[in-house]
């Protein structure tokens, strides 16, 4: 399988891993979920913690997002979208590549979504959680931006890799 497939379908695993996550009940751990005592013990790495005051969610990102992502924030309007907080790949110290987008969750009005989804066609971004009239969707890329082999494009591999990775994935919770 071409790596640019393979990432393809890795990227619709993880939407559909992070829609599990973003539905499951606070408080209870789910199947493979860490925790501190796992962390404490040395047997699994703590996630990166995200939360966004202005879109009003938390979320957290596998291990290796760690140091490697900024994040922008601004209002959106891409198929009736509210707001969009946009995880951005920080290229390493000395690269000459530019930083792109390694996710993207963007903020619906419950009617705007239901609009959304009834289209035929790709999906502009998969439903991970609701909260009052705020649909949670989040995107991902279709391929890899960086050239193959470089170190660049094997870390942005391995942190959509890690999205995916139903053990791992990620957790967002509405606030």
């Amino acid at each position: 399988m071409r790596p640019t497939r393979l990432l393809a379908v890795t990227a619709v695993t993880a939407v559909i891993a992070l829609a599990a996550c973003g539905e499951a009940t606070e408080g209870k751990l789910r199947k493979g979920e860490v925790t501190t005592a796992d962390v404490i013990a040395g047997t699994a790495s703590a996630y990166e913690h995200f939360e966004s005051p202005s879109a009003h969610f938390a979320l957290e990102l596998p291990p290796e997002w760690r140091g490697n992502f900024t994040v922008a924030e601004r209002p959106d309007s891409l198929a009736g979208a509210r707001y969009i907080v946009e995880f951005i790949y920080r290229p390493a110290p000395g690269s000459k590549e530019k930083p792109k987008t390694l996710m993207a969750v963007r903020l619906f009005s419950t009617a705007a979504w239901e609009k959304l989804a009834a289209r035929t066609g790709d999906p502009v971004a998969a439903r991970v959680a609701a909260k009052g009239d705020v649909v949670y969707a989040v995107s991902l890329p279709s391929g890899n931006p960086y050239p193959k082999g470089s170190p660049d494009a094997a870390l942005f591999d391995k942190m959509v890799m890690g999205v995916a990775d139903p053990n791992v994935g990620v957790r967002l919770t509405p606030r």
